[in-house]
């Protein structure tokens, strides 16, 4: 296969999974990830003003797309949309958590935002290697689906373990944060929807 129907093969790759479900998911989780983080915590009264607005943008959207089932490249296009909202709201949240025990220096954030934007373009690049490679086809979706829920259920039973151990305040304020931002960072790997969008638009495939 070349690298024009190895990318067909990508985007239509996870292409059969619930529109309907999926928006439905994704309304719940921004909906109890995003209002908390604009409306509680440090510099509330600039991040109400910021995330709310384009919160309520990304839920009417999420509207319009379940009445118009129809709109598939649409449906790609806020699923990378929604990833970084979702994932870059954590990282805020997390900030505000943080706060509430000691301070964060400007390095610290720097840091925190060096590591997001390697970790996307890393996440690009690997994609890009793995079409290249003719990966995305229909043989191996089984594979990656279990490697993602074991990945998911080791890290979960790390966290319960954790959780129900006798935490001090400090202690707990810094598994939140651990969490929060290793699902942000989870999160942020959904940005492969846009290089997905990406290829649609310019090959004019149909899903």
């Amino acid at each position: 296969m070349n690298f024009e129907e190895n990318i067909k093969s990508y985007v239509k790759f996870d292409s059969n999974i619930p529109k309907k479900k999926g928006l439905l998911s994704f309304i719940w989780l921004i909906l109890i990830i995003c209002i908390p983080t604009g409306i509680f915590g440090a510099y509330a009264s600039i991040t109400k003003n910021i995330i709310l607005p384009l919160l309520t943008i990304i839920v009417l959207w999420a509207i319009y797309l379940l009445i118009n089932t129809e709109q598939k490249n649409q449906f790609i296009l806020f699923l990378g949309v929604s990833s970084i909202f979702i994932s870059i709201s954590l990282l805020i949240a997390t900030y505000k958590i943080v706060t509430i025990e000691t301070e964060i220096l400007l390095s610290h954030i720097l840091i925190i935002m060096i590591i997001y934007v390697l970790l996307n373009i890393t996440n690009t690049l690997n994609t890009l290697r793995l079409i290249k490679n003719g990966y995305f086809n229909v043989r191996k979706k089984s594979k990656n689906h279990l490697s993602i829920i074991f990945g998911a259920g080791l890290f979960g039973l790390v966290v319960g373990r954790i959780l129900f151990t006798d935490l001090t305040q400090d202690t707990a304020v810094v598994v939140i944060a651990i969490i929060f931002i290793f699902l942000a960072f989870l999160f942020s790997t959904g940005t492969h929807n846009l290089l997905k969008y990406f290829f649609i638009k310019k090959y004019k495939i149909e899903l």
